[in-house]
């Protein structure tokens, strides 16, 4: 078996940074479809597709990790509000655990590659669990 130490801006399988992902979830959960992420950050729509179709599959147990996480640095975060989709309900938390990263540990970090790190880089992969 072959071990590789991915940095935080990576994600497992992906040749293009969590932060453009990220963005891409950003835009879909705001109600821009697959083709025009594409076309706002110049990738192949097909890709784009992919990345959500897997963003949709992973976001409920992925909002599980990140909330976890989210309780574990700041206890008196706000808790996520509903935003009516996955992917909003995801970038939602994610946000709050970016603010709570900063505000505990006085880090400035994207929050994407935090997201990155408590889900092991398995945010769009196969095999995020809670736990």
């Amino acid at each position: 078996m072959t071990h590789v130490l991915l940095e935080a801006s990576c994600l497992v399988r992906r040749c293009v940074g969590v932060e453009v992902i990220g963005e891409v979830l950003r835009l879909s959960a705001s109600g821009v479809g697959a083709r025009g992420c594409a076309a706002r950050l110049g990738r192949s729509w097909e890709t784009v597709r992919g990345w959500l179709r897997a963003g949709r599959r992973n976001a409920v147990v992925a909002v599980a990790v990140v909330t976890g996480v989210l309780v574990e640095v700041d206890r008196l975060a706000p808790a996520p509000t509903s935003a009516g989709n996955v992917l909003g309900d995801l970038v939602e938390v994610v946000g709050l655990l970016g603010r709570a990263v900063a505000g505990r540990f006085g880090l400035v970090v994207s929050p994407w590659a935090v997201v990155s790190v408590v889900t092991g880089g398995l945010l769009l992969g196969e095999g995020l669990r809670v736990g």
